[in-house]
């Protein structure tokens, strides 16, 4: 994840080599706030290799944070919690959506049922 680190070259595209102190400076940092706060984090491993086919397949492997344990607390973090944590470490994290009623939610669900999922497995598993 060090190259989530590097604010002047995130994707090496002029070449130029990263700031290797840089980098270490915020993986302690992170490192030294989760000691502290006594957090544990999940994350799920994406991969170009055979694990099991979600979708896309990533040109790269990289991680997904899921959750987050305060074992202070003896909870896991809200969603809010842990999009607040990931975006203060840039860690990488899901989107989430948020709707102003139980209907709305309802239809973009039903929406996505019927063109992606069903649609793509329509397309791909001969039934």
């Amino acid at each position: 994840m060090a190259r989530l680190w590097n604010d002047q070259n995130p994707n090496n595209i002029d070449g130029k080599t990263p700031d290797i102190n840089k980098e270490c400076t915020k993986y302690d940092e992170c490192s030294t706030y989760l000691q502290t706060h006594r957090l544990t984090l999940a994350f799920e491993v994406i991969t170009p290799f055979i694990l099991g086919d979600h979708g896309s397949i990533p040109k790269r492997s990289f991680l997904i944070l899921l959750a987050v344990a305060d074992r202070t607390r003896q909870t896991f973090y809200t969603t809010h919690e842990l999009i607040s944590l990931a975006h203060r470490f840039r860690l990488p994290h899901n989107d989430y959506w948020i709707f102003t009623s139980h209907n709305g939610a309802e239809k973009v669900f039903e929406f996505y049922d019927d063109v992606r999922e069903i649609g793509t497995a329509d397309i791909v598993v001969k039934g």
